[in-house]
């Protein structure tokens, strides 16, 4: 899931990246050389065929067994529209953030869908709450990490919550999360 979520991320943010001193060497990743875009999309190409697949093959015997291959296929589909086009959500502002949130919580569900517990309906547990406050606090922090890139971001010509609205905004709205 990595390398289609972060791997994707990392061909399209090139610009952005290359004036990002977090992108610099450092804990945050580096800079994704132009020379290697081709394999990386390639690989998360494949690793997305892959996924896919497998979600399909493990599905459970439960009465939701649905839900698995479903969640799967929106999860793949959210991680290649946050950074690619045609949709790139990760110049939405708002939905940046909340694309984020959403992510985390794709992830967060697909494994529990794997329970045989519902994740609505009259029946959900309290245990399905963890997985909205994972996604609210993803989404905040991304909003977070949106005003500390801003000028970054704003030099590659990107829109953010934070270019769009402003720092302070997005701290708000982080907070708010």
């Amino acid at each position: 899931m990595a390398t289609v979520v972060f791997g994707v991320n990392d061909v399209y943010d090139y610009e952005s990246d290359l004036r990002n001193p977090r992108k610099q060497e450092s804990m945050e990743g580096g800079v994704l050389n132009p020379a290697h875009h081709p394999f990386v999309l390639s690989a998360a190409r494949a690793a997305t065929l892959l996924i896919f697949l497998c979600s399909l093959l493990s599905r459970t015997s439960s009465r939701n067994n649905w839900q698995g291959p479903l969640l799967t296929a929106l999860l793949l589909a959210l991680s290649w529209q946050y950074s690619s086009p045609p949709l790139r959500l990760k110049e939405r502002p708002l939905l940046d953030s909340i694309s984020n949130g959403a992510i985390v919580w794709l992830c967060w569900a697909r494994g529990y869908a794997d329970s045989g517990l519902p994740l609505f309906g009259p029946d959900v547990a309290d245990s399905a709450m963890k997985g909205w406050l994972l996604a609210f606090c993803t989404a905040g922090v991304h909003a977070l990490g949106a005003a500390a890139d801003v000028e970054a971001d704003s030099a590659a010509g990107q829109r953010t919550i934070a270019t769009v609205f402003g720092k302070r905004f997005a701290a708000a709205f982080s907070a708010i999360l």
